[in-house]
């Protein structure tokens, strides 16, 4: 359904007839659904803990990094970075360490079984350099649409 937007115009001191036509067609609200996926990164955007959604960089069988295509807005990983600032980029370029502390291995392996795990990791602290400093996190990776959604 959708609505015409109308205009019906004289020129001053002209007998001609009135000219009219056609401006805009715009859709109608309630003719918009909204996708699945629209729907389900609007309920991420109010959970009130970091979750991000990753997918594989490269789209063949070697999974070995992802990219981070959407942080909601309550993200803070332990360096104190946003969600702008982690999305966009490789797990690996954020998390050097990731390799390492099980991360990659974690997001890998939920994708290629296509079912959830938590994990639970002991990650470097931020500016620590080994076991030393570091924190345990409890690291979820579960399918999300076509890509993992990643909480923490």
């Amino acid at each position: 359904m959708s609505t015409s937007i109308a205009y019906a115009t004289r020129s001053p001191g002209c007998a001609e007839p009135w000219t009219e036509g056609v401006v805009a067609e715009v859709a109608s609200p309630r003719s918009v659904e909204p996708t699945e996926e629209s729907v389900a990164y609007r309920l991420l955007d109010h959970l009130g803990h970091p979750a991000m959604t990753v997918r594989p960089v490269s789209p063949d069988a070697a999974v070995n990094d992802f990219h981070v295509d959407y942080a909601n807005p309550v993200t803070v990983d332990l360096a104190g970075r946003t969600a702008d600032q982690l999305v966009g980029r490789r797990l690996s370029k954020l998390y050097p360490h990731a390799p390492a502390s099980g991360i990659l291995a974690a997001c890998t392996a939920a994708w290629r079984s296509a079912s959830g795990r938590a994990h639970t990791l002991a990650v470097p602290a931020p500016g620590g350099a080994g076991p030393t400093r570091s924190h345990t996190l409890r690291l979820q990776a579960v399918p999300f649409l076509d890509r993992l959604l990643v909480t923490w």
